[in-house]
């Protein structure tokens, strides 16, 4: 993607887990890419304890640990409601962008 879109600056990166934006992450300092310009974000923890402790600062801001029997039946709730009562369809952030 980097090097379909070279008028893009500036990176999101994001993946099911750390390793894969720190992979997304470390290609972007192999095209030239300043920390500032991208925000890398991955998902466990583990991973993210080492990039998160160097002494410059790189990409990758941070990395989640969802809980899944709490964000999980949250998810599942608010789908729910959104679909059988029509809750926040209009007004949410959190709303699909086709409704």
């Amino acid at each position: 993607m980097l090097v379909q879109h070279p008028q893009v600056k500036h990176w999101l990166i994001v993946g099911m887990n750390d390793n894969t934006v720190l992979g997304g992450v470390r290609a972007t300092e192999g095209q030239g890419f300043k920390a500032g310009d991208v925000i890398g974000i991955g998902i466990n923890g583990v991973d993210a304890v080492n990039e998160l402790s160097k002494a410059q600062a790189t990409g990758f801001y941070g990395s989640l640990l969802p809980s899944p029997d709490i964000h999980g039946y949250k998810t599942s709730e608010m789908l729910y409601n959104w679909v059988t009562k029509a809750q926040n369809r209009r007004n949410s952030r959190r709303s699909p962008m086709w409704c």
